[in-house]
Order: C-alpha cells, then sequence, then structure tokens
C-alpha cells in the first residue's frame, strides 16, 4: 500500500514507542529517514534496529525546546539528503500527574514546551523550506484527551497541550494550503505499551501506518484530522 521510495522524513521523539514505529515505518516503505531525539543515546535502539534493514538514515540531536537545535536539524538533514519531504512530530511530555496542585511550575514549563512548543518550533524551522519547494507534509500527533468533551483522567496541562496541537494544525494546513503544503494531525486514543495490552488500545504500527496515509499524495485530498479508535474495547 505504501511506496515511499526515496522520500525524506524527519522524526521528532524518535527514539522509542510510535516515534521509533514511524520512522521503521517509512524506511520499510523505501523512503530515507531522520531520527531525533533530545540525545544521540535515546536513539540507540531505532539506529541498531535501521541498520539491520539496512536502510539508509541520520541520526540527529535534536531538544525540540531550543528553536537553535530545530534548525540546525532541519539543515542537517537537507545537508544530508537533498530536501525534507515530510515531518512528522511526535516527541512530547508528560508528568501523569492528573492534578494540577501537585505539578511543579517547572513540570508544566517542560509540559507546554515539550509537546506544544515543540511542533510549533520544528514546524517554523521547516516551513521555508516547504514553501519554497512548493511541497510539503506536516503531521503532529494529539490524542483523544484534547477533544472537546472527551472524558479523561489526563490533566488539564496534557489535555490544554493536544487541543492547542489540534487548534495549530488546522490554522495552519489552512493558511500553507495554497503552498500545497499540508499541516495535519493524528488524533489517537491510547496506543499499546505493556500495560495496555488488555485495555482499549490501538497498536504504534498502526498509528505509524495512519500517519503514512496522511502524507500519501492523492489528487485533492487531505487528510487534515484524522482520530483513530480501536475497533473493539477489551
Amino acid at each position: 500500500m505504501f511506496d515511499f521510495k526515496d522520500k525524506i522524513v524527519l522524526v521528532t521523539g524518535a527514539g522509542k514507542r510510535l516515534g521509533q514505529a514511524v520512522s521503521l515505518a517509512f524506511a520499510e516503505a523505501g523512503a530515507k529517514v531522520c531520527i531525533t531525539a533530545r540525545t544521540l543515546e535515546k536513539l540507540d535502539k531505532t539506529v541498531d534496529k535501521l541498520k539491520s534493514m539496512n536502510v539508509d538514515f541520520l541520526p540527529l540531536k535534536l531538544d525540540v525546546l531550543l528553536y537553535s537545535d530545530c534548525e540546525k536539524a532541519v539543515n542537517s538533514a537537507i545537508e544530508k539528503f537533498g530536501h525534507i519531504d515530510f515531518l512528522i512530530n511526535v516527541a512530547s511530555a508528560g508528568t501523569g500527574k492528573p492534578d494540577l496542585r501537585e505539578m511543579s511550575a517547572e513540570e508544566i514549563e517542560v509540559d507546554i514546551n515539550t509537546t506544544y512548543r515543540g511542533a510549533v518550533y520544528t514546524t517554523k524551522a521547516i516551513i521555508d523550506h516547504f514553501i519554497k519547494g512548493k511541497s510539503g507534509t506536516i503531521v503532529n500527533v494529539s490524542s483523544m484527551g484534547g477533544l472537546t468533551g472527551f472524558p479523561s483522567r489526563a490533566s488539564g496541562i496534557y489535555g490544554g497541550n493536544k487541543s492547542a496541537i489540534i487548534r495549530f494544525s488546522e490554522r495552519m494546513n489552512y493558511l500553507l494550503s495554497e503552498n500545497n503544503v499540508r499541516v495535519c494531525c493524528l488524533v489517537s486514543c491510547s496506543m499499546r505499551t505493556e500495560n495496555l495490552e488488555e485495555q482499549s488500545a490501538v497498536s504504534y504500527q498502526d498509528a505509524a501506518k495512519a500517519i503514512m496515509l496522511q502524507c500519501l499524495d492523492g489528487d485533492n485530498l487531505s487528510l487534515q484530522t484524522l482520530i483513530l479508535k480501536p475497533k473493539h474495547k477489551k
């Protein structure tokens, strides 16, 4: 179904979970992958998997809290591969504390900056490249916790971040569509980890496929906001 031969993908938060699954899925479909994380050590497992696939990839240090890092990663990817086709913003943060009173000011700052501001920074860093080439797709990862009326025990900070990502993606897609640049958003329920095997969840691999679907070229189609839910509740 997916053929991304010679396409160039930049993935944030690529060291584990969804970010790793996205990187491997695109590589398997023929893409050249730029994998990023706050430190290169966080990419070790993803690097090992990509090496075993014998694909072309580039590991990069990218702390999305730093705009200078975002610019450097984009420029390094372009220097290596000539251009970028897709930016997939997976990097996120969350303390797991539902009660705002239990969160320190520093925890709140990290949550907001990593999850929301990080997506804004990477988008800003790549936007001129996409506009100049009249092509490009950005996929920002949100969650059901960012939807109006969705019951969730997640913190107000988490829900606010994820809601902001949805609105930011919609607005940027509207503003950039005349340049043939898409800004999409994946809104997912819980994704499967070891602790979610018996709960309602989708797999990281299925979520990665949904992101790839948003990156496909259609005649006049943009899957701007895609909501993922499991077929069955366990």
